[in-house]
């Protein structure tokens, strides 16, 4: 059987965030072509990691995401 572990003992380690902040697809970072970013939140404490890039066009996000897909399969 498992022991119980009290919540105290569990501290999560302190995060370390990338650099960049900006949309990474097509094997390069891109800055956001509106300017827009949002706060990422973390799900499991509701505090900001701070902001990330928003792509104007999902649509060219997803096309390289597909592109990257069907490489990374054919290996």
């Amino acid at each position: 059987m498992n022991a119980r572990v009290p919540l105290i003992t569990m501290k999560a380690q302190p995060l370390i965030l990338p650099e960049h902040r900006d949309a990474f697809y097509g094997g390069k970072w891109h800055k956001p072509t509106s300017g827009r970013s949002a706060d990422a939140i973390n799900p499991g404490t509701g505090e900001t990691l701070g902001p990330v890039a928003l792509p104007v066009r999902i649509s060219t996000t997803l096309s390289w995401a597909r592109h990257s897909f069907v490489q990374h399969s054919a290996s």
